[in-house]
């Protein structure tokens, strides 16, 4: 009877390390390969045979991979990284021990796997999961404004008034310390391309003053107190 053999393959961004060994445990062979699917069947086609099953990490880029060799007809299992975190600690951390590492949990059958998507279907998945993202993200936007206008004016702003609401409107409601920032990081962009006489006869600002200025302007957009009217307009 021939003897059962398991792959694993640690899976990175440009690169692969297959690890295989037998049903003892014993490592016979492993091999570092760019992310070529022919290549890594060429390593794979002399094992096709008494290969048990190929386990693929379930990484960022695992689709081209798994659906690869699944066409080629290897026994794939996608396991599961989340799962794996209770054997962490009694291995080697390196790709080639990574890799003999998947192929050992198979052999021992305590592989978590994951589940592997219809690749028909996994684009609507993947569709529907960035939707989601970009829905919690326009929340998570919608109640930081809130939250600042709340905190910078001391008043509430409807959530459906602000929906409503045209970028440029929302520039109107408040003079946050931050605008004041730009207007100085602005001036001092522009004070730079000038010689230093020119620049302090145009504005009236010395070097010093100007930095002054900037400083305070970052001590009130940390504070997140609102601009008077000595800030806004100076003092004299």
């Amino acid at each position: 009877m021939t003897e059962e053999v398991f792959a694993g393959i640690d899976l990175h961004g440009n690169n692969v390390m297959i690890g295989i060994v037998d049903e003892k445990g014993r490592r016979l062979k492993h091999q570092k390969l760019g992310c070529d699917l022919k290549a890594i069947a060429g390593f794979l086609e002399p094992w096709k045979e008494q290969l048990k099953s190929v386990a693929v990490e379930s990484t960022y880029n695992w689709y081209w991979l798994v659906d690869g060799l699944r066409a080629l007809s290897y026994p794939i299992k996608l396991a599961n990284p989340a799962g794996m975190e209770q054997y962490n600690g009694i291995k080697h951390a390196d790709d080639k021990n990574d890799a003999f590492f998947l192929a050992d949990l198979q052999r021992l059958n305590i592989l978590p796997t994951g589940y592997i998507y219809d690749p028909v279907l996994r684009p609507v998945r993947d569709l529907l999961r960035r939707r989601l993202g970009l829905v919690r993200q326009r929340t998570a936007l919608l109640l930081s404004f809130k939250s600042l206008y709340a905190r910078t004016t001391g008043q509430a702003l409807s959530l459906s008034r602000l929906k409503a609401m045209e970028p440029n409107e929302t520039k109107t409601l408040y003079q946050h310390p931050a605008q004041l920032f730009n207007r100085f990081a602005a001036q001092g962009a522009h004070r730079q391309a000038l010689p230093e006489h020119r620049a302090n006869r145009e504005d009236g600002i010395s070097a010093s003053a100007g930095t002054t200025l900037l400083s305070k302007a970052l001590e009130l957009a940390g504070s997140g107190a609102g601009p008077g009217p000595d800030h806004e307009h100076g003092s004299g």
